[in-house]
Order: C-alpha cells, then structure tokens, then sequence
C-alpha cells in the first residue's frame, strides 16, 4: 500500500514527466505487490493515466488475509492430512491469493481489472522501449542466492540466478506469481518450487522460492548491479544524472530518534526472544549499511554527476510527548484496517512536501 500511495502519489504530483524517467523497478516483498499494481497499469504509450491512481491504491491496499486463511483451512489443510492425493499440488494459499490480485476490485476502481499480464508480456514490452525494466527478487531457500524474475538481463549479477537465463527456469509465468514468490512473508505465504507441465517437480530446478528480503529487502542490490551492467552500453553517456529512489515502508530506526526515552524491556521476554530480535534488527541496518556503501561506491566509479543523491520515501514516527517515539504498527498478514489505510495517506501527506523538494534537486 505505502509502494503504490508514493508512486501515485509522485505521479500526482509531478506529472506525466516523473513515470517517463522510471527506468529500472526492483522490487521486494510487499513492495513487489504495489509495483506490481502500479506497473500493470501503463498504456500501451508508456504512462499510468493518472486518474488512475485511486485505482491502483484501492488494489495495493486491499486485504489478501480472507484468501489466505481460506487456503490455509481448505486446500492445505486436505493436503496435509489426507493418505492419498486429493487436490493438485498447485492448488494452495499462495495460489489462491494470486487470484485475489487477479480479480477485479470491488470499489474505488471501476471499470478496471486486476493483473492479468504474464512477465514475458512486461518483457516485450520493455524491449520495445514504453515500458520500464522490472526485476521481482526472491531467494532461493537451499543455497541463499537470489532469484531475479526479470524482465532485462542484468550481466555479471553476483549470487544470482536469472529467471531468463536459467534452463531450468526459462518458462514464462504470470506476473502475480513472480510477485507473490518475492513476497513470501514466512509461514502466510508458501515457499515454493517450480513444477513442469505435468505437474511433477521440475528436474533441473527444483529449489524452493522465499521472500526476496531474506538477501536485500531494499531491492538496491539489483539496482546497483542493472545501472553497473547499463554502464557498460554505448548509450550510458546520453544519459543524465541517475536517480535511486528508496521506497521503504517503515520509519529510520529507532536510535536516530534523539532525545526521546525509549521503552525499556527485560527479563524472561529477552531471554527468550533477544537474540531472535536482533538477527531480525541487524538484518535490516546490515542490509541498509551494505547497500548505502554500494551505492556509494557506484558514485566513485561512474565520475562526478552520474549518480545524484539517494532520494528516501519512508514514513515517520508518530509523535508522542513532542518526540517522533512511536513506531508505526502494520501488519504483515496482508490485511490493513481502515484506520491504518488512511495511516497511509497520512503519511503521506506528511513527507510530500519534503520528498517532492528533494526529487526535483536530484534530477535537476
């Protein structure tokens, strides 16, 4: 939801202008599902309209919980403890809220249908020059490297495999499975792996697909390696300063806040649950400080003016007693309330200003 209100957003307020010089979407997790919405939307002359935009954040935001937890009661549950096989393998949670993102909305989107596109559409039409590249990025459970389902090939890419290039995942495959795949929020979502036409486990790849985060869950990484591979081409010098825009969904953390008393938590809880906590936390600031330093060193490697300054969409703190303390509360099952949709726009509202100053610097 937060992915498809500052994309929406920016085209609201920018204009037509700002979804021309979109070049390269990496996307991860949720992000992957309001790109997604985002992306299906463009015309066949390369822009959203933007009257569209209520559309796409009626989409983003809509709950996938009900799918989810009917998948979980039903299908999955026949298929763990029948003795004999009832139901096709293909025939799950994840599966069922595919067809969520697939189905038309209800409200607030009329006239409209979900996604219904396959990757291999988005990829000629990326070849063709109106429509931008577009990576969904998953891991691969048994040897931590990345899946890309890419539209554009990214040479070179480190501990990575290629939905295009590899033999033994070179199918084509519909965009809302690319997306759910980088979103598998663990234990919501299944982890997965390929299946052949008949329905038996692919031989060549036959590794399980996990959420995208569990290597970047930023999406730089990618983007770091799709700009080094761009710089390699002819046509890299045409181009003016290039922009990264960060699009994270949760507030700095909280020891940049400053000045304000932070809860103090002990006893039998951190004894049990510390050092989950801190793989949790430390994952996210290593994957930040990693990917800060890679865009850094891209900068000194292209020359002075290649690479403006990052640009992040994030929402703040709420304020408490004058302090910006309180961390924001979203829930990661695919359902907000109605209160926290309208968080959303809320926030928003609160960086727009801000966030539009900083964008226009960078590309001027």
């Amino acid at each position: 939801a937060w992915t498809a209100q500052v994309l929406t957003g920016l085209q609201e307020e920018l204009g037509d202008s700002f979804v021309r010089r979109i070049r390269f979407v990496s996307a991860v997790s949720g992000g992957s599902v309001g790109a997604m919405h985002f992306l299906e939307r463009y015309l066949p002359s390369g822009n959203p309209p933007v009257e569209q935009a209520t559309c796409i954040r009626a989409l983003a935001g809509r709950s996938g919980l009900a799918a989810t937890v009917w998948g979980i009661a039903y299908p999955d549950f026949l298929r763990g403890t029948l003795p004999f096989r009832l139901l096709d393998p293909i025939y799950d949670r994840g599966w069922v809220l595919e067809r969520t993102w697939m189905r038309p909305p209800a409200e607030g989107c009329e006239g409209a249908g979900g996604v219904e596109s396959r990757l291999g559409d988005w990829a000629d039409r990326t070849r063709g020059g109106s429509f931008p590249g577009v990576v969904f990025n998953a891991t691969l459970v048994e040897t931590g490297e990345r899946l890309l389902f890419s539209t554009v090939r990214i040479p070179g890419a480190r501990k990575a495999i290629s939905f295009l290039d590899d033999p033994g995942y070179r199918r084509d495959l519909d965009v809302v499975t690319a997306a759910r795949l980088s979103a598998t929020f663990p234990y919501v979502t299944p982890v997965a792996r390929p299946l052949t036409v008949n329905g038996d486990a692919d031989v060549d790849r036959a590794d399980h697909v996990a959420d995208g985060g569990y290597f970047d869950n930023f999406g730089v990484f990618s983007a770091v390696e799709w700009v080094g591979a761009l710089a390699e081409t002819d046509s890299f010098e045409r181009l003016g300063p290039i922009v990264f825009l960060e699009i994270r969904a949760f507030p700095q953390g909280q020891e940049h806040l400053g000045g304000c008393t932070l809860r103090r938590r002990g006893g039998w809880y951190f004894e049990a649950a510390g050092p989950l906590e801190a793989v949790l936390a430390a994952r996210n600031s290593t994957q930040t400080a990693r990917n800060d330093k890679e865009i850094e060193l891209l900068r000194l490697a292209l020359g002075p003016g290649k690479v403006a300054p990052s640009v992040i969409a994030r929402p703040r703190h709420k304020p408490t007693d004058g302090c910006w303390c309180e961390a924001l509360d979203y829930p990661l099952s695919w359902h907000l309330s109605p209160a926290q949709r309208q968080d959303v726009v809320d926030q928003w509202e609160r960086i727009r200003p801000e966030l539009v100053e900083r964008l226009l610097e960078s590309l001027n």
